[in-house]
């Protein structure tokens, strides 16, 4: 009994001291579902015993490090910073490795189920708010959308103002990049789907063979992809990468 009182107190202390090199942000602690250790900062950051660096809480996915998540949001007038601690920071289990998982915050399936947006009388549907992220084929991504009915296919890019809400998809959900329905028919022309050629393009001005998009640089890349890396961009790609997809069709219903 006396060890287990020196261990609290010494844990108390050293929590103190810790809470005040913080500039008085609490620090919570925990066990994950498997077993894993966690140590939380709030409000904004969190920080594994494992990383020595702190990250603010708009920090893209795609760096976090080891073991960061980012709780959000301010306690409500009269709520204690407790409650909102309890309520913000449960344990949560370390990533394992690096990770191009979405926002989740930012997709609802629960309220939309199939459509997450409707834009000039096109439904569109983000496969990463719906499938825990996983990540297709070309080939896959095609039947995916398929799959999910009501004429679904992958994104068929047609027009400007469509690129753009693309684009704004991606910066806005931190996405690396999606796949499109556009593949290559014969050495230079590049089709959708839809059956309709690449009229309208947007064809990424980087490229590994130090010109622009589409570089060819693997030899067989046959297949169209949008990649948000020093700007949005057209790609081409091995239809074999994996990545998501956004899927299109007629809006069927409003929001």
């Amino acid at each position: 009994m006396k060890a287990i009182i020196l261990f609290v107190l010494t844990t108390a202390i050293w929590a103190e001291e810790l809470y005040v090199k913080n500039e008085g942000t609490p620090v919570i602690f925990g066990v994950g579902s498997d077993g894993d250790h966690i140590m939380v900062r709030s409000p904004g950051v969190l920080r594994s015993t494992s990383s020595s660096s702190q990250s603010p809480s708009n920090q893209t996915p795609q760096g976090r490090r080891l073991g960061q998540v980012f709780p959000s949001g301010q306690p409500s007038p009269g709520q204690r910073l407790g409650q909102f601690l309890s309520s913000q920071s449960k344990p949560t289990r370390f990533l394992s490795q690096q990770t191009t998982l979405p926002q989740n915050r930012l997709c609802d399936h629960a309220r939309r189920p199939i459509v997450d947006e409707v834009f000039q009388g096109r439904a569109y549907h983000f496969s990463w708010c719906h499938d825990g992220g996983r990540s297709y084929t070309w080939y896959d991504a095609s039947h995916h959308c398929q799959r999910l009915g009501n004429g679904f296919q992958a994104i068929s890019i047609e027009h400007p103002n469509e690129d753009n809400f693309v684009a704004g998809v991606l910066r806005t959900y931190q996405m690396r990049h999606i796949w499109t329905s556009g593949s290559k028919l014969g050495s230079y022309q590049w089709y959708w789907e839809t059956g309709v050629s690449t009229g309208y393009t947007n064809w990424s001005n980087t490229g590994r063979l130090g010109r622009s998009q589409p570089d060819n640089a693997d030899g067989n890349e046959q297949c169209l992809a949008v990649v948000n890396s020093l700007g949005v961009g057209w790609h081409d790609s091995r239809c074999g990468t994996l990545r998501p997809v956004i899927c299109e069709t007629e809006a069927f219903y409003r929001q």
